[in-house]
């Protein structure tokens, strides 16, 4: 889903493809903390085709998560300044091309 924050959200540095999957590095683009619970990723495509989320997780530091476990935390914070990285199956595309996300 496209927003005022998609273009600042993914950092194009530390996404890579790696073991069947592709780890975005994402940055909160936002002032303030956030509690996991608020976090909704609705959709992702590459190379303008929907990549599923499906089996998706969310690393923020030592932690990692599924996407349905975020609606629950609501004790479990993501720091402003702290990367997190979004691991999504992805074993159709191939390492040694340039994608677009």
């Amino acid at each position: 889903m496209k927003n005022n924050f998609s273009d600042w959200l993914i950092a194009n540095q530390g996404t890579r493809l790696a073991g069947g999957e592709l780890i975005l590095d994402i940055r909160l683009p936002w002032y303030r903390s956030l509690p996991l619970s608020v976090l909704e990723f609705a959709d992702l495509q590459v190379d303008g085709q929907a990549l599923a989320l499906d089996g998706a997780k969310l690393v923020l530091g030592d932690q990692t998560y599924t996407l349905d476990q975020l609606p629950a935390l609501t004790d479990a914070w993501w720091f402003v300044l702290d990367s997190a990285y979004l691991h999504v199956p992805a074993p159709g595309l191939a390492a040694d091309q340039a994608h677009e996300a």
